[in-house]
């Protein structure tokens, strides 16, 4: 590394703010975020349900 490279080099990870920078949010991403989440969760509900009753014919 150069001289003039090492005199400006910067690590971000010696910050005394790294990995606290959050930027904002706007509202209307955080609604679609949580109209996903709710659609993943019904998702996995309906799984577990129609797992359920495929596992009870078999044992019939």
């Amino acid at each position: 590394m150069e001289e003039k490279d090492r005199k400006y080099h910067s690590n971000p990870s010696h910050s005394k703010t790294f990995g606290q920078y959050s930027p904002p949010i706007p509202a209307d991403m955080i609604a679609q975020m949580a109209a996903m989440k709710l659609q993943e969760e019904a998702s996995k509900e309906g799984s577990r349900s129609s797992n359920s009753h495929r596992e009870e014919t078999h044992e019939t």
